[in-house]
């Protein structure tokens, strides 16, 4: 049998062509001599198989797997035998598909593209998706490991109807139960301990905490308090999704002060009833678990309190007790910042537990006006803020409804016997103005520290000259402080030089006194439209600074321009783009920043600010408003070496008498060299004081209210 006629390309056998028809190993060229002696030759099956290496894959081409029960039998294992097609099957396409998956499984990569036509894109829209028909198989349950929770998270449910939370009933503000302060500390101190896996018996410390706002409780549904720690010991508390309560908590061990708190014989203090009497008759309903403080000195010294095993109520009796000592009107008041709370349970209980008697015992609590400090043995509370809880006006029955009548103070004023000036101008000055709020007079805060700022003017001397000047002014004593005057030059007018002193003297003291601005350094300031921020740029200038500056508008940003001509137009940027200003400062300084910056504003143009500041710079922050806020800037600010200056607006409070005699001589040598230019004001007659109000609040031009009295 000869098969010459086939004409087979010669082909020498691979490492991988096992013969059946030759056992030796010898080379075997495919040939037609080949197939000839296969097909008249025995076929050598078991031998064959023999020499299959191990972890080899044995694919069964042939209309039907009958070999596959011999080659699982025969094969050396881990060999893998799969037929691709099987007479017995119900759908060969399946089965012929679900081998080449045993192929992929095995380790193979079978080209299953070349089993599909080619498609051409775009696809049409009713081209089937495959992605619904792979899905998880559930038929097993795995065990799998839990990670831990690192964060803390968590949700916790108030409801007043529990008997477990039913004594928040006893803690209430004109009717409303409002959650204690202290409810909130012992929240976060539950869930460390949860995290660390220890009890509550671990010294534990609080720091920096801040209540955002006040959480109400309602007395028919749950309150849902969403909490987290992180690693790094801050935690939030939240309230449907805003932040409520801010701070650090971590375990540590105390150390404490030694606290003497020294009794008078004669010493004079409020009983429990005369106390708690204060406290309803500003709004607070406090139950008896609440009314722990049995006597309370009334110069604040000292307090006694009960313990009836409950921390809440505790803390809670201890904050009332600073409030007391701090509340000096009618307001309601409530702590928006506790700088730190140190609480050590153990040293608590060593003091409380010295006796067998089953009654409430005794707590001496202490206070320090100077530390801002509240303690009693093992519980130490530091700088305790308070701050006014508004409350929306009722507005649904107008016929009984209180509306406001007046918004003035009446002061009566009288002259100075020490210079004796008749005053035709005052300035009504606000220099940065954040932000402006309207509401009723009864929420206006009238305490002792409300009013202290700095009263610009201008007028005739006893001596027949025109002179201006500012002074220091504190409504709680209605008296003037020290006076700082110069003489005004002929070519200006009185309401002229009535806009100058307390402009240009806060400018000089935040540059030149703290700023300690040189000759050819670089100046950055925020609301160069203000009065105060052109008296900046106008000192900066005249040391021959390179200044750059924000505006809001172009109109401001042309008059700036027309005011100062030396000012660099490519210098001034958009304030309302805190990218805006800060791509520019930093590109004219390729990327070093500058020497000094004035701000005013705060949130992110106070950080985007902090980041123009170069190498040894001095930042100077104005405002009282902006200087009460709690913000943090880090810590690797202070990398560059640099300084920070807080300047409010009422500067003579800070001034000592150095001070002001260099400020003295600063605006007079700066009105001898024209450094010093009358800004522009808005006269009003004193009798149109509401017309002022009205100015101020829609102005958007950079002017100041002079009051002309007659």
């Amino acid at each position: 049998m000869s098969l010459d006629n086939l004409n087979l390309d010669r082909k020498t056998r691979s490492s991988k062509w096992i013969s059946t028809s030759q056992i030796s190993d010898a080379k075997t060229v495919l040939s037609s001599d080949y197939f000839s002696n296969n097909v008249l030759t025995p076929v050598y099956f078991d031998a064959a198989v023999r020499k299959i290496p191990p972890n080899s894959v044995v694919l069964e081409v042939a209309p039907n797997g009958i070999f596959q029960s011999i080659l699982k039998g025969s094969i050396r294992k881990p060999c893998v035998s799969i037929s691709l097609t099987n007479r017995r099957a119900s759908n060969n396409i399946h089965y012929f598909v679900s081998a080449i998956g045993k192929m992929f499984n095995s380790g193979l990569q079978p080209h299953v593209q070349k089993l599909y036509p080619t498609l051409k894109f775009p696809l049409r829209s009713r081209m089937l998706s495959l992605s619904p028909l792979i899905k998880w198989g559930h038929s097993e349950s795995w065990t799998v490991p839990e990670p831990p929770v690192e964060n803390g998270g968590s949700v916790v449910e108030i409801n007043l109807a529990e008997p477990t939370h039913a004594f928040y009933n006893g803690h209430k503000i004109n009717g409303q139960v409002l959650l204690p302060t202290s409810a909130c500390l012992l929240l976060m101190w539950r869930a460390l301990a949860k995290n660390k896996e220890t009890i509550m018996d671990q010294p534990i410390t609080f720091e920096n905490v801040e209540f955002k706002r006040r959480i109400f409780l309602e007395q028919h549904s749950s309150t849902k308090l969403t909490y987290s720690i992180h690693t790094s010991g801050s935690f939030e508390i939240l309230e449907n999704d805003k932040s409520v309560v801010l701070g650090n908590v971590r375990f540590e061990e105390l150390e404490t002060f030694d606290m003497e708190t020294k009794f008078s014989k004669n010493a004079k203090f409020l009983e429990k009833r005369e106390f708690y009497d204060k406290f309803i008759q500003e709004g607070f309903e406090y139950s008896e678990i609440f009314q722990s403080l049995s006597e309370v000195d009334i110069h604040g010294q000292w307090a006694k309190s009960l313990w009836r095993e409950n921390w809440v109520t505790f803390i809670e009796c201890m904050l009332q007790f600073e409030y007391f000592a701090n509340n000096f009107t009618s307001a309601i008041l409530y702590p928006s910042r506790i700088d730190k709370v140190s609480i050590d349970p153990q040293n608590f209980r060593d003091k409380i537990y010295t006796t067998s008697s089953m009654e409430p015992s005794q707590v001496l609590i202490s206070r320090d006006e100077k530390l801002k400090l509240v303690s009693c043995q093992g519980i130490e509370i530091r700088g305790i803020h308070f701050k006014r809880l508004d409350f929306t006006q009722n507005l649904d029955n107008d016929k009984i409804g209180i509306k406001p009548w007046s918004r003035l103070n009446t002061l009566i004023t009288h002259k100075l016997s020490e210079l004796n000036i008749n005053a035709r101008y005052i300035a009504l000055n606000p220099d940065i103005l954040d932000q402006e709020n309207y509401g009723p007079t009864k929420n206006f805060d009238t305490s002792k520290k409300h009013c202290k700022s700095n009263v610009a003017f201008s007028g005739i001397g006893s001596t027949g000259e025109k002179i201006m000047g500012v002074l220091k002014y504190e409504d709680s004593t209605s008296q003037c402080g020290p006076v700082l005057t110069w003489r005004v030059p002929n070519s200006w007018s009185l309401s002229d030089s009535a806009g100058v002193p307390n402009s240009y003297a806060t400018a000089y003291y935040a540059l030149i006194i703290r700023g300690n601005l040189k000759h050819k350094e670089s100046i950055f300031i925020q609301c160069g439209a203000s009065a105060v921020g052109q008296a900046a740029i106008a000192i900066a200038l005249s040391i021959n600074c390179k200044v750059f500056t924000t505006t809001t508008s172009k109109a401001e940003t042309f008059n700036l321009l027309e005011n100062f001509p030396n000012l660099n137009s490519e210098n001034i940027a958009n304030m309302k783009s805190y990218l805006n200003f800060e791509k520019l400062v930093l590109s004219r300084t390729r990327g070093l920043g500058v020497d000094v910056i004035i701000n005013s504003l705060e949130g992110k143009y106070l950080k985007a600010s902090l980041r123009l500041l170069a190498e040894y710079g001095r930042f100077i922050q104005l405002g009282n408003a902006n200087l009460n806020n709690y913000s943090s800037i880090g810590m690797s600010i202070f990398l560059k070496s640099v300084s920070f200056h807080g300047v409010p607006l009422d500067i003579l409070s800070l001034c000592g008498e150095q001070d002001r005699l260099q400020l003295h001589n600063l605006i007079e040598e700066g009105i001898k060299f024209r450094v010093v230019i009358p800004l522009h004001t808005k006269v009003i007659k004193m009798a149109g004081l509401d017309e002022a109000l009205d100015f101020l609040g829609v102005r958007i031009q950079a002017e100041q209210v002079v009051f002309e009295i007659d």
